[in-house]
């Protein structure tokens, strides 16, 4: 995951995630599985929370860091709202995600790393093997870190054969770059 700096809260969501809020817990007394993305002149509250999303994110995955390529964009609650629906409109709980890291289930701890957190730093957690694509969790970490690169490596599926492929192809491509430009490359924590 590349260390992300959370952008502005959207105007929408200041001004009507109260209230989102508050109609998704009383709808959630009667239908326990109900969330839906609220409709604000005309445009579902997906589409207009994802542009801000991906410029924080130089249209890449949050969590893999790929690009959307060959995923549609969808819209990670960080928190699952199914265990925290106070926090589906929350702006600080949503990032751009792509399909394969949206398939995470709703076993959430603690324990996952948040790309935006203040004390996030790629290399206090993960170390990358430039032999296979993998990344592990950082073996000089404390054990507690180790954990948490643990734990968000598996719930994201963080080193599945193609992302592990994939980081090493791009690595050879960004290497023999003459003037490469980071944000024009996925995997961007695996090009240092």
């Amino acid at each position: 995951m590349y260390k992300l700096k959370r952008a502005k809260k959207p105007d929408i969501l200041q001004e009507k995630s109260k209230e989102w809020t508050e109609h998704l817990i009383e709808k959630r007394k009667t239908e326990p599985f109900y969330f839906y993305w609220h409709i604000h002149e005309g445009k579902p509250l997906n589409h207009i929370i994802q542009e801000p999303l991906l410029e924080m994110t130089r249209s890449h995955c949050a969590f893999c860091d790929g690009f959307f390529e060959q995923s549609p964009v969808t819209i990670e609650h960080f928190k699952p709202k199914s265990i925290f629906p106070e926090l589906a409109y929350e702006w600080n709980n949503l990032f751009p995600c792509c399909y394969t890291c949206q398939q995470k289930s709703d076993d959430y701890k603690d324990l996952l790393l948040k790309p935006d957190e203040l004390e996030y730093e790629y290399e206090k957690y993960f170390y990358n093997d430039y032999v296979t694509g993998e990344i592990v969790p950082n073996p000089k970490a404390l054990v507690k870190d180790m954990a948490r690169a643990e734990y968000t490596i598996k719930v994201y599926n963080l080193i599945a054969e193609g992302r592990n492929q994939g980081r090493k192809r791009y690595k050879k491509h960004f290497d023999r770059d003459i003037k490469p430009d980071i944000d024009d490359y996925p995997y961007r924590y695996f090009m240092k």
